[in-house]
């Protein structure tokens, strides 16, 4: 018994090692040359190509042996990867007119003059996308010239308009189709009221002004635009716009603006009044190429903003920060020129600001601030260039701060003596003095104190005499002293 199974482990070594062999000597007759190129080459035909396509590939081209063959192979493969780019692209300039064709045409190019000719799918991928072409230069658009009430009908003004600025007319006998070629070709557009898929077909434009009605303004589709000038009764979408850097909105519904990793080229943001009385948040985060931003007007502040965050480039202005409601966040980076932030709530009551930061902004020349109450003291030392200051009083926590405090906050025995003009509005002066004396280019004061601490005393540059308007109209650009009591002026050098 034991012999017989010793036999039959005999027999099962013997098998196993001729399996071995024939396999071995089945897999050197393969020629893996042939077998890799055929296998390429279908790959490439395929209608798609997957990503899971290509690694049975690599793994056969790992066993061609002559570096001749190897080589050019390995760049047969790397055609196939090209052409499984190219195959969706193409498929997107076909079917979806939404797509901007010219741009979507020279990308596909570009990706077919990478393919050598040794890989029979190009010359057919080539005059694939020529058809494509063909087709596209006879294709048709129609504009829909529904009646809206006050505007001029779309299709009379765009065919005025197309001809006189871009030399383009209507198809022959079909006054409201035109070329989808030559609409494309238009980069610049102001455009009375109408729909949004009148203005959606213009691929090419760089400049629009436009008022949208009857739906969302979605201008993504449109990637050249640089400067867009919207009004929307909806919302207005351009996250995807990345060539973005002028945005103008005048009215729109939607009250929460986040432009956090969108936008990277925006140079200037303006709210318009329709806008401004509804805005809730506006958040500018690391806005490397901001230069301005505008929030209504004086008139038109902004009613309903409680959330308001820019991080500018060190050279960003900011204008419109007259508050009416209370602040859940102010924060502020990287300002220049004039800054104003104002609460303007009923009988001069303080506007709170539950978060408040301004910081990294030492190019501020012109300082407007008052009427709020801060969480904390703010850094108004980073401001040593001010020319113009005008001051409001200002609470920490609910506790008024008293003009010389505020001073100190400012830091304003280590100011250039680059002030010009100083303002103070009901203001508490506990000890009766304020010495500007340092300031020799000072030449306009205005102070309103609070009349149970007011001014008694004022130490002036004598310089500013002779910036003093005398007021027999001799003097374009003079200056003034303007108090609301009988407080000593006191000259000094």
């Amino acid at each position: 018994m034991k012999q017989q199974h010793l036999f039959s482990i005999f027999l099962l070594c013997i098998t196993l090692l001729f399996a071995c062999k024939k396999d071995k000597s089945t897999e050197e007759r393969i020629d893996y040359n042939t077998l890799t190129e055929k296998r390429i080459i279908e790959v490439s035909e395929q209608e798609i190509i997957k990503d899971e396509d290509l690694p049975p590939l690599e793994r056969l081209l790992e066993k061609v042996t002559q570096k001749e063959t190897k080589d050019k192979l390995t760049l047969l493969l790397a055609d196939v990867k090209q052409v499984k780019e190219i195959l969706p692209a193409m498929v997107q300039l076909r079917t979806n007119p939404e797509i901007d064709f010219e741009g979507k045409y020279k990308e596909i190019q570009a990706l077919l003059n990478q393919i050598s000719n040794g890989l029979p799918r190009k010359a057919r991928l080539q005059k694939d996308l020529e058809d494509a072409k063909g087709s596209y230069n006879t294709e048709e658009v129609e504009f829909d010239n529904t009646k809206i009430p006050g505007s001029e009908p779309f299709v009379d003004y765009i065919t005025k308009f197309l001809e006189k600025t871009y030399k383009i007319k209507p198809i022959a006998g079909k006054p409201n189709r035109f070329l989808r070629s030559d609409i494309e070709k238009v980069d610049s557009l102001a455009s009375p009221m109408t729909l949004l898929n009148n203005i959606k077909k213009f691929k090419g434009l760089k400049y629009l002004s436009v008022a949208i009605v009857q739906g969302p303004a979605d201008f993504n589709s449109l990637i050249h635009l640089e400067t867009v000038k919207i009004g929307c009764d909806q919302e207005v979408k351009i996250d995807q716009l990345q060539k973005l850097k002028h945005l103008e909105i005048s009215q729109s519904s939607q009250v929460s603006w986040d432009f956090s990793g969108k936008t990277p080229l925006l140079e200037s943001l303006t709210i318009g009044e329709g806008l401004s009385n509804k805005i809730t948040t506006l958040l500018l985060p690391n806005q490397k190429n901001l230069k301005s931003l505008h929030i209504g007007t004086y008139l038109n502040p902004p009613k309903k903003l409680t959330r308001l965050v820019v991080t500018g480039n060190g050279n960003t202005s900011v204008s419109g920060l007259l508050f009416e409601s209370e602040l859940e966040e102010l924060r502020l980076s990287g300002i220049t020129g004039m800054l104003g932030i104002n609460g303007n709530r009923p009988n001069n009551a303080p506007l709170k600001i539950k978060n408040f930061e301004l910081t990294a902004s030492p190019n501020i020349e012109r300082l407007d601030i008052g009427g709020l109450d801060l969480p904390k003291a703010p850094d108004l030392s980073q401001f040593t260039k001010l020319k113009i200051i005008t001051i409001r009083p200002i609470s920490i926590s609910s506790k008024e701060l008293e003009l010389n405090e505020l001073l100190s906050l400012m830091n304003l025995k280590n100011q250039q003596p680059s002030l010009e003009q100083f303002s103070a509005d009901f203001i508490r002066i506990s000890n009766g003095s304020l010495d500007l004396g340092k300031f020799s280019k000072l030449k306009t004061v205005t102070i309103s104190s609070n009349t149970q601490a007011p001014l008694r005393k004022l130490i002036l540059n004598r310089a500013i005499s002779k910036m003093v308007d005398p007021g027999d109209g001799s003097c374009d650009d003079c200056g003034g002293i303007y108090l609301d009591g009988n407080a000593e002026i006191i000259f000094t050098d």
